[in-house]
């Protein structure tokens, strides 16, 4: 009975077909409503005579300045047994009975949105486009009709433009901000006001997916006798953050233009790559763009077959096809989102070399107003390097310095410890440090100790846990580990990959590949005219003969030789001259020299040889039968029959002997047989 009165007393609530209207409310309407309906159930329960008492204690708790405020909602409340009551609609615009009247037409709000669309600058030029074709329409142009309107509508009261028709209404009624990015921009804009797609590291491993892109760095050098740009193909590993030894190389201008990074190139540096670093035994993906820094499908079947299906290649997909059927087909760009991780590391790459000579800025816009003079001033500087013997100090960096800067930029990145990189608490990549001198501030990793002094740190970890903090790894420390067990690419495997990219056609000159090529670097490249085949032996090409030389511009200093039909050969260290002060180098080179000519003259060596050997048994066996006879005259005197002694052999069927006359010329000496 209790049961059923409380029920029958208690106050209704929001009912399920409600609970939409509720959650539609502002955080403010719901909070009183709730605050009035503990009211409304107090005053519900209280006795007869105590009920303007509540009223008016509850009123003054919640601030109320005369108790009608709060006695009327409640009434109301308690009468209909509609919570609806309890909502203050002066405080939210959502319970506010809107007239349909003002309310703008569906087609004419679709309108309105293709002319801010079309216009690819500012909303507030197709607003006056709008009001201009509504002006036509009014002085009697039909072909100004505005849809969702059959007559020109009239001005609003006391306004210049009719109801709900000023820009600040319509602002609210244009387009979205992903509908504006795909009319003046496309879809891949389109694309970055979507869902983000959210990527972990956790249950990753080091090398797992390299990420490669080309980069111009905003900084001038001097390459030789030029002022120019550098240029970069570079990749980063995704699980550890480990920026990967990049191939940097001087923007040329040839022949009237500038010579730009190419596929060719962004190939041989990932060849390169897999040979010098190597890849998982677990796995390793690349991860390319469409664009210069790509992966072509035959070099990622080569670099797939070499390692057993280990190396796979993955180029994001391009965004060109239109938005709309029908509609213009848009410039082909690739997703930048499939390689975030080097797109946003350049930034930090950037900020670390700012602070050098000859910087471009981030755009032209930002461009130092004294490069200009800068420029000039280097390049009076080299044409007076000409005529003098000594060096002169360039306002800009030479292209070898500036080589050596930014691998000790990246060597900065990749030992950073500041840092907040996804996973990398989750993962455990932390150790903790212990404070070895505090006067200069020095700290030892214990985890790089042997295992008895770790133990030794944990007892006084223990007593002095201040000397001790926590510290993250940096993305050094968890690459070197796993990359000690990386497989490299075989130097066959190299040269196959390399034979449709880099393969030039080459002759022997005494004993040398020797060409110049300023794509490649400034100078002469030279290559003995030698290799060593499977078996272990040196072998040395004949000069005047041309051979296929296939040399990686990233790693110069060793070429693959192949035939003229594609053969492989082997491979050949790069020559590099010796000073001719050096006169230990000078006579390494002799060395060399001969047993180069003692290689290309064996056969002559082991034909000429043999013969001069059969001379010289001959001469010694007639020597040594000569001295005998002389010494021993009785033992070694032949008996030779005269003619008129009867041969012994005469009247039998047996073969007469051999003459020892000799019948002409020994032919022997002159035969190897």
């Amino acid at each position: 009975m209790t049961t059923a009165l409380a029920t029958k007393n208690a106050l209704p609530w929001v009912t399920p077909e409600q609970e939409h209207i509720w959650l539609a409310l502002s955080a403010p309407a719901k909070l009183r409503a709730e605050k009035l309906y503990e009211v409304a159930k107090a005053i519900h329960a209280a006795p007869h005579g105590t009920k303007g008492t509540l009223f008016a204690q509850y009123a003054a708790e919640l601030g109320y300045k005369h108790v009608n405020g709060l006695m009327i909602p409640i009434n109301k409340y308690l009468k209909t047994k509609n919570w609806f009551c309890l909502i203050d609609r002066r405080r939210d615009s959502t319970t506010w009975l809107k007239s349909t009247d003002n309310t703008l037409p569906h087609a004419f709000v679709e309108y309105w949105k293709s002319l801010v669309e079309n216009n690819q600058r500012c909303l507030a030029t197709a607003y006056d486009q709008l009001m201009q074709q509504l002006r036509l329409w009014r002085n009697g142009n039909p072909l100004a009709a505005i849809p969702g309107y059959t007559t020109p509508p009239l001005n609003a009261p006391g306004y210049l433009h009719p109801a709900k028709w000023s820009l600040r209404d319509l602002r609210r009624n244009g387009p979205s901000a992903i509908e504006t990015a795909a009319a003046r921009h496309g879809r891949t804009e389109a694309l970055k006001h979507a869902t983000a797609v959210l990527t972990t590291r956790k249950g990753g491993y080091p090398g797992m997916e390299l990420q490669f892109d080309d980069l111009h760095h905003d900084t001038e050098v001097v390459h030789g006798d030029e002022i120019t740009r550098v240029l970069e193909f570079g990749g980063v590993d995704y699980f550890s953050n480990f920026m990967l030894p990049p191939g940097l190389k001087p923007r040329k201008h040839i022949d009237g233009a500038y010579k730009e990074l190419t596929e060719r190139e962004h190939a041989l540096f990932v060849v390169n790559l897999f040979c010098t670093v190597g890849y998982s035994p677990r796995g390793t993906l690349a991860v390319a763009e469409n664009a210069k820094a790509v992966i072509r499908d035959g070099l990622g079947r080569k670099l797939a077959r070499w390692s057993n299906d280990l190396i796979k290649t993955y180029t994001a997909a391009m965004s060109g096809a239109p938005l709309i059927s029908g509609g213009y087909t848009e410039r082909a760009k690739g997703s930048a989102n499939a390689k975030a991780l080097k797109e946003g590391s350049g930034k930090l790459y950037h900020n670390m070399l700012a602070s050098l000579p000859g910087q471009l800025g981030m755009n032209p816009a930002d461009m130092p107003a004294y490069l200009t003079g800068m420029r000039k001033q280097t390049e009076d500087i080299l044409l007076a390097q000409g005529k003098l013997s000594e060096s002169l100090i360039l306002s800009h960096l030479r292209f070898e310095e500036y080589i050596h800067i930014a691998y000790d930029r990246i060597a900065r990145i990749n030992n950073r410890t500041q840092h907040n990189i996804e996973g990398w608490l989750e993962l455990g990549l932390v150790t903790t440090e212990y404070l070895a001198d505090p006067t200069e501030d020095r700290w030892i990793n214990i985890a790089t100790l042997p295992d008895e002094q770790q133990a030794a740190f944990q007892i006084i970890a223990a007593h002095s846990p201040h000397n001790f903090r926590p510290r993250k790894l940096s993305p050094y420390e968890v690459w070197t580990p796993a990359a000690a067990n990386f497989i490299k690419l075989s130097p066959a495997a190299e040269a196959d990959c390399l034979y449709e990219y880099a393969r030039r056609t080459q002759p022997v000159n005494a004993g040398y590949f020797e060409f110049q090529d300023k794509d490649m670097g400034l100078g002469k490249f030279r290559y003995r005219a030698q290799y060593q085949d499977h078996t272990g032996n040196r072998q040395y090409l004949p000069n005047d003969v041309e051979y296929h030389l296939v040399i990686n511009p990233f790693n110069p200093e060793r070429a693959f030789i192949f035939t003229t039909k594609g053969q492989y050969l082997g491979m050949t260290p790069r020559h590099h001259a010796a000073m001719r002060s050096d006169a230990e180098a000078i006579h390494k080179e002799q060395g060399k020299k001969a047993a180069h000519a003692n290689g290309l003259l064996t056969a002559f060596i082991v034909r000429n040889g043999l013969k001069d050997a059969r001379a010289m048994d001959h001469n010694a066996r007639i020597a040594e039968d000569g001295l005998r006879a002389t010494l021993f005259p009785q033992i070694h005197q032949t008996h030779r029959p005269t003619a008129d002694e009867p041969s012994l052999y005469a009247d039998s069927d047996l073969p007469a002997p051999a003459s020892d006359e000799p019948t002409g010329d020994d032919v022997s000496r002159y035969s190897l047989l």
